[in-house]
C-alpha cells in the first residue's frame, strides 16, 4: 500500500490548483453564481476558455480576486 509519507518530502510544500473550463457564457454565469466561487483561491488556476470569455468583464473580475 502506498503511503503519503513515501511520496512527500518532510518539508514539501503542498500547492492547490484548479482547472476551469468555461466554454461559453452560460458556463460563466453558472461559475459566478456557484458557492464554489467564494472558496479561497488556489495557488494555480488553469483556464480553458475561449478569448470571448477571457475578455468578458465578469471573468476579468473573477480572475482578479
Amino acid at each position: 500500500m502506498l503511503k503519503l509519507s513515501s511520496i512527500l518530502y518532510v518539508n514539501a510544500q503542498i500547492i492547490s490548483f484548479s482547472v476551469l473550463e468555461v466554454p461559453c457564457e452560460a458556463y460563466l454565469t453558472s461559475l459566478l453564481t456557484s458557492p464554489l466561487h467564494n472558496l479561497p483561491s488556489p495557488d494555480i488556476i488553469v483556464h480553458i476558455t475561449p478569448q470571448s470569455i477571457i475578455d468578458d468583464p465578469r471573468y476579468q473580475t473573477f480572475m482578479k480576486r
